[in-house]
């Protein structure tokens, strides 16, 4: 097939098979998402890969914008021309010295114990940072985001780097950035302007080198700012690409070869424990999977769980069939629930259960469900020391 042949919304074979080269996680979504609306996507991640302006990933929890995002850095590093690692080097073996002169000054005078316990930074260039912006108070997230010096609060008992300092040319990913307090969208915005920062405690002002900002959100940041909770000046800064993730309840063609890679990559992690033998679905269960498709509230991540959850009560089964899958009410109902723990309360219409006392109660049972029983195994799939999971159950149930 030529260059000019064109699939994935847009991309020429060639673009395709030089992305799937890059990264294995695109190689992934070539395979994995056969909808529509997915192979746009993968046009887009692949165009964002191609430039250095911020992207702004939105959808909905469990939909894969963290994925996206890794995939978009690994593109973005596999196609830095030779000009830019060249200058990239030469920025870091600078930012390297300007390090080993700064603790040269930091350790003069000091006595051989203390200087003992004053290190080198190491300075790396090229990293995927991640931050969880989500609910962190300000003055927290200041640290997380940019560092602290020793002594700046009560806790801080030694220096701090933040995530600014391991961007340098590589991606700072903002993780639900539509959960973030405005202060620090304040101090996100100074940063993503110009690359300046102070760490907490500081005077002086430190620069990050050509990071890349993505930012992933699932609220709808519209209605956010026109209710003043989120700057409209970081919205239009951030959004020099924005990138849709489609819900997995759009992306019926998806279901099946998602399933299919999700227990490949199963069965290769136990390849060694013959108790767990599956290897194929039965087209009843993807049958059954796809009629679910309209639902899937917990998106790729519920599905994975689902999958997961026929893979190991199939046992020493090669082919996965509905006589191995527990009763439907908890093999897929229930797990609705039970994968929203730990999102957002906040989330308009993803959780049904009235009270946080009800919600528990559903997913204790559920997990009861799928271990028929079994506390051990409950605790297990919960992922809970049996201590925890008997006190929960004593509280909730």
């Amino acid at each position: 097939m030529g260059d000019r042949a064109v699939s994935a919304k847009g991309l020429t074979q060639k673009q395709i098979e030089w992305a799937c080269e890059a990264s294995g996680v695109f190689r992934m979504f070539n395979n994995d998402w056969r909808s529509d609306s997915s192979r746009g996507v993968l046009r887009q991640l692949y165009l964002a890969s191609r430039h250095d302006e911020p992207v702004l990933i939105m959808g909905e929890t469990g939909s894969g914008k963290t994925i996206l995002a890794k995939c978009i850095h690994q593109l973005r590093e596999a196609g830095l021309p030779p000009e830019r690692k060249a200058q990239r080097d030469e920025w870091m073996e600078t930012k390297r010295q300007e390090e080993q002169a700064r603790h040269a000054t930091r350790v003069a005078g000091l006595g051989h114990n203390a200087a003992l316990g004053i290190v080198v930074r190491q300075v790396v260039g090229g990293r995927f940072v991640a931050v969880n912006t989500a609910g962190v108070h300000a003055a927290t997230a200041y640290s997380e985001v940019f560092g602290h010096l020793k002594g700046s609060f009560s806790d801080a008992y030694s220096d701090r780097d933040g995530a600014a300092w391991s961007s340098d040319f590589g991606t700072l990913f903002l993780d639900e950035i539509g959960d973030s307090d405005r202060m620090l969208q304040k101090m996100l915005l100074t940063f993503v302007e110009t690359g300046a920062y102070k760490r907490l405690g500081s005077d002086k002002e430190e620069k990050s080198y050509d990071p890349r900002f993505i930012a992933a959100t699932n609220k709808d940041l519209i209605a956010k700012i026109a209710a003043g909770a989120f700057r409209d000046d970081l919205f239009y800064r951030l959004s020099g690409t924005i990138i849709h993730v489609p819900a997995l309840r759009h992306r019926k063609k998806d279901v099946e070869p998602l399933a299919i890679s999700m227990l490949a990559r199963l069965a290769d992690r136990y390849e060694t424990r013959p108790e767990f033998k599956a290897r194929k679905l039965d087209r009843s269960v993807i049958g059954k999977l796809q009629q679910y498709s309209e639902e899937w509230p917990g998106n790729l991540r519920q599905l994975e769980r689902v999958v997961a959850a026929l893979f190991f009560d199939a046992g020493g089964n090669e082919t996965i069939t509905l006589e191995h899958a527990p009763p439907e009410e908890t093999w897929l109902h229930n797990l609705r629930t039970s994968d929203r723990i730990g999102d957002s309360p906040s989330v308009d219409g993803w959780l049904s259960a009235s009270t946080y006392e009800e919600l528990m109660q559903r997913y204790l049972t559920a997990l009861l469900a799928r271990a028929r029983g079994v506390k051990a195994e409950a605790a297990r799939l919960g992922k809970m020391d049996r201590s925890t999971f008997d006190r929960r159950l004593k509280k909730y149930l």
